[in-house]
């Protein structure tokens, strides 16, 4: 959703998260989930194990980081000045 040009798609999911996914009632059900998750993370950081995935190699890792800047630091002229978006 952060990523998606801003469009009648991007409200429809927009509208589809705030009634569906973060409503009271999910958010609730789903709170005690989050707690447990949280409890395992400490419990693993304070005895030192490392939450690092499987190793990714070098030449690998620097491609991944790059396409993750380009992402993040991308302008989209479009999100900023939506009347001026062409038609995809």
């Amino acid at each position: 959703m952060a990523f998606c040009s801003y469009g009648e798609s991007w409200r429809q999911a927009r509208r589809i998260y705030a009634l569906q996914l973060f409503s009271l009632r999910r958010v609730q059900f789903f709170q005690s989930v989050g707690e447990e998750e949280t409890a395992v993370v400490s419990r693993d950081a304070l005895l030192g194990r490392g939450m690092t995935p499987k190793k990714v190699p070098a030449g690998e890792l620097g491609v991944l980081s790059k396409r993750l800047v380009v992402q993040l630091v991308a302008f989209c002229f479009g999100d900023f000045f939506p009347f001026f978006e062409m038609d995809r």
